[in-house]
């Protein structure tokens, strides 16, 4: 799936860049406020395979998040609502974790410069982890940022802010062309939710989890794959169907 965003595109109320994403809708069972958002509760993960084909005149996308909700309840407090933004900066992987230090009222940034660079097409995998109340980022050149925990952000408990992931190209420039902006290429997708963190190697994970794959290599949606090929079985079974019944009433001609 290609993500395109020109500098002059659509931009929320809350931001001024413009931005084309995927935003997650999980409601689990054990964890939701019935709009697809969930706490710090548990163990929450995204990962994704993607490459970054062309970059804004800032050089700099928001390729991934862990953001906040308002809904159902608060969201991080101070107007700090994203907790991590993951950026692509000029071939570089920057992790962004975001929060309100106790006593302050502003919202404070952590940043951290993961080892690696990247060239425009080249593919690469990143993953997003919320583990309770601790954050880390993790990618496939090996970089993984220092676990934070959010217990020295001002917080009334971890089930009091609502998180969701979202994925694309977000990118942080603002003009007027239409032809200069972020192209993003997504392979895979996927998230995993659990009640507890897992005690396999992640690759290995299937126990306890609620996963949705929403991409496949090709960069089609799963079901959709799933029910197309469901339909053209039925439309072959039908075509067959249709054979027989033709033969069958010309065999009855020819008798009568």
């Amino acid at each position: 799936m290609v993500f395109w965003c020109p500098v002059n595109g659509l931009h929320t109320s809350g931001s001024k860049y413009p931005r084309t994403e995927l935003r997650e809708n999980q409601n689990l069972p054990w964890n939701n406020n019935g709009e697809g958002d969930w706490t710090f509760i548990g163990y929450h993960r995204m990962d994704v395979t993607m490459k970054v084909l062309t970059q804004p005149p800032s050089g700099t996308i928001a390729i991934g998040q862990v953001h906040g909700s308002k809904i159902g309840k608060t969201s991080i407090s101070g107007g700090c609502s994203i907790i991590i933004e993951f950026e692509w900066k000029n071939g570089k992987l920057v992790n962004y974790l975001r929060g309100v230090q106790k006593g302050k009222n502003n919202c404070q940034t952590i940043s951290q410069t993961l080892p690696g660079t990247y060239t425009l097409g080249e593919q690469f995998s990143f993953s997003l982890i919320v583990n309770g109340n601790t954050v880390s980022v993790q990618t496939s050149k090996g970089g993984t940022s220092a676990p934070h925990s959010y217990s020295w952000f001002k917080t009334s408990g971890p089930s009091t802010y609502w998180m969701y992931f979202k994925v694309g190209d977000y990118v942080q420039d603002v003009g007027k062309s239409s032809t200069l902006g972020g192209r993003v290429s997504i392979s895979s997708l996927k998230t995993f939710h659990s009640q507890t963190a897992p005690t396999k190697a992640h690759a290995d994970i299937s126990e306890g989890l609620n996963e949705a794959t929403l991409l496949t290599n090709d960069g089609i949606f799963t079901i959709v794959g799933i029910l197309a090929a469901i339909a053209a079985v039925l439309t072959i079974v039908m075509v067959v169907l249709v054979i027989i019944y033709i033969r069958r009433e010309d065999t009855a001609m020819e008798l009568l």
